[in-house]
């Protein structure tokens, strides 16, 4: 008994429980039964057993392993301490749930979604979340709000009106500005490519100001010139149909003006190279016309 006496006030004055549990528990079975130094060990180990079983399980709790947790808190439920653990495992229990699910959302690409969760568990669950949880949370909520912002510039600078253009850059400075880092790889291309379709809108718009002002030529060098900055076949045939309509407006202008000149036959010349770039009601009626007083003319000779 003297030597467990010692063993169990060294473990006392080392604050160990688990010596001072296993001093007590051996002490238990030497000293008379109905003796107060036997109430004295058996009311310590209750209180022991509780201590040491709520300290494993908030160890357990702390490395993130709750269901091992749980096991060891429901027999001391009866603990405030336990009873309270376990109420802040049923809530991270929800807020675990409500990540996995924002996690498939943004792993499917659905930004929108995931981020309304992710910020949702931001607002909701911020005294429950631990700080790495939290930070990954405001991480993802960052980016979903840049691909949000990349999927609208994308949208916009697909429609392709210079409004557009200008909402457009506007989403992927938007972008830039939440991830740096990242834009080098996403945003940088997509504004440089911003930068070619304003100018081949401007060429285009200075092109369509010549094809208006008669001047078919230069309209359609101007068109050329766009040309060159075009990168897909919707880009290229935009363009090509001005310079149709360029051509085509030139030889339908010169036909006519040889027609009322009475050079019928220089008038039909023109009439065909128009129509190798469009065909219209108003280049048949006057090519037909033409033709007509070619056959008239020679008749009179």
């Amino acid at each position: 008994i003297d030597q467990w006496d010692i063993e169990l006030r060294a473990a006392i004055d080392d604050s160990d429980k688990r010596r001072e549990l296993k001093a007590r528990q051996t002490l238990l079975k030497l000293v008379p039964p109905d003796s107060d130094a036997a109430r004295e060990h058996a009311q310590r180990i209750a209180v022991l057993d509780i201590d040491i079983t709520y300290e494993d399980a908030l160890a357990l709790f702390n490395e993130g392993n709750l269901i091992d947790a749980v096991d060891l808190l429901i027999p001391i439920r009866h603990d405030p301490r336990a009873a309270a653990l376990l109420k802040k495992i049923e809530e991270l229990s929800q807020l675990e749930y409500r990540l996995k699910e924002a996690d498939t959302l943004y792993g499917q690409g659905q930004w929108e979604e995931a981020r309304d969760i992710f910020q949702n568990v931001a607002d909701d669950h911020i005294t429950q979340a631990t700080p790495a949880v939290l930070e990954r949370v405001v991480i993802r909520i960052r980016n979903c709000n840049y691909q949000l912002a990349i999927e609208a510039g994308d949208a916009a600078r697909g429609r392709g009106t210079a409004a557009d253009l200008v909402e457009a850059r506007t989403h992927y400075e938007e972008a830039a500005q939440l991830d740096p880092e990242q834009a080098g790889l996403d945003v940088d291309p997509r504004l440089a490519d911003l930068d070619r379709l304003e100018r081949l809108a401007d060429i285009v718009a200075e092109g369509d100001e010549l094809l208006s002002a008669a001047d078919w030529v230069d309209a359609r060098e101007k068109f050329e010139e766009g040309y060159a900055e075009c990168t897909s076949v919707a880009e290229r045939n935009l363009i090509e149909d001005r310079m149709d309509l360029a051509d085509y407006s030139r030889y339908l202008a010169m036909g006519i003006s040889d027609y009322r000149e009475r050079n019928y036959s220089g008038a039909v010349v023109w009439f065909k190279k128009a129509k190798e770039s469009m065909n219209t009601d108003e280049l048949q009626e006057w090519r037909t016309r033409a033709e007509q007083a070619v056959v008239d003319s020679r008749s009179e000779d």
